[in-house]
Order: C-alpha cells, then sequence, then structure tokens
C-alpha cells in the first residue's frame, strides 16, 4: 500500500516538472513583444477608459500613439502636462492647442416646453419629472446648472 502511494507521488511530481518545463518553453516561443513605449504612455494617460479619442480605451490609444497612427490632442481628458511627457517619450514636439469647453447656448430660448413646470429651479429637480420640460436635443433644461 505505501510503495502504491510513493510511485503515485513520484509520477505526479515527475509530471508536474514536465509541464512546467513545457510550459516554459511555449512562454517563450511564442510571447508576444511589445513596443516599451506603450506601457510609458499608458501610465502618463489618465486611464478614464472613456472612448473620447475614438479607440476602446486608454491602452488602445496608446498603442496608436507609439506606432504614429494617433495625435495626443485626440484625448479630451488628458491634461496639457501629461501630454507634454506623452510627446517626450514619442520624441515629437507639442502642438500648443485650445481646450475644448462644452457650452450650451440655448437656456431653453429655443426649445418650447412639452408641459408647464412649476417646480424647483434646478436641472437635477427639472429631469425628475419625466426626465425634463423642454424638447431639447441637448436635454438643455435652461436653469444653467449642471446637476
Amino acid at each position: 500500500m505505501g510503495s502504491v502511494l510513493i510511485i503515485s507521488v513520484i509520477i505526479l511530481g515527475l509530471l508536474g516538472i514536465l509541464f512546467g518545463i513545457g510550459l516554459y518553453i511555449a512562454s517563450k516561443k511564442l510571447a508576444v513583444e511589445v513596443d516599451p513605449r506603450v506601457e510609458k504612455i499608458t501610465d502618463l494617460l489618465p486611464g478614464a477608459n472613456c472612448g473620447g479619442c475614438g479607440n476602446p480605451g486608454c491602452a488602445g490609444f496608446a498603442e496608436k500613439l507609439a506606432q504614429g497612427e494617433a495625435e495626443v490632442d485626440e484625448c479630451p481628458v488628458c491634461g496639457a502636462e501629461a501630454k507634454k511627457l506623452i510627446c517626450d517619450v514619442l520624441g515629437m514636439e507639442m502642438k500648443e492647442s485650445e481646450p475644448n469647453i462644452a457650452v450650451i447656448h440655448c437656456q431653453k430660448e429655443t426649445s418650447p416646453p412639452r408641459f408647464e413646470y412649476d417646480g424647483d429651479k434646478t436641472c437635477a429637480a427639472a429631469n425628475i419629472v419625466n426626465g425634463g420640460f423642454t424638447t431639447c436635443n441637448f436635454a438643455c433644461l435652461g436653469f444653467g446648472d449642471w446637476r
């Protein structure tokens, strides 16, 4: 009975060593080389993964930047300091650009009401009632607050 146990342990140990060697060889032979700049750029990006740049996330955007298929300014979330550091990693000069700021100018002048609203004069309160009282295409309720 004891010899069966010892033989089983030896066989399992040898199988473990064999599979370990196989995994080591496979990891070396099937390794995918990654541009080291991609990791540096990914660390410098904000990590919002918002898709605002048109890529599936910050890692995808970093790959496109490293390949020269995208511009640093395409990230709407990245700050000027981070953009400068990314340009340093890529060995290019940063272009100065104006930040994009969304502003809705209608303030209910161009959107007729769907019904009369007499509640609290904040967008948060007005939005609770049937999704707002105006027909504005930008979801503007006209009170000027951002909530």
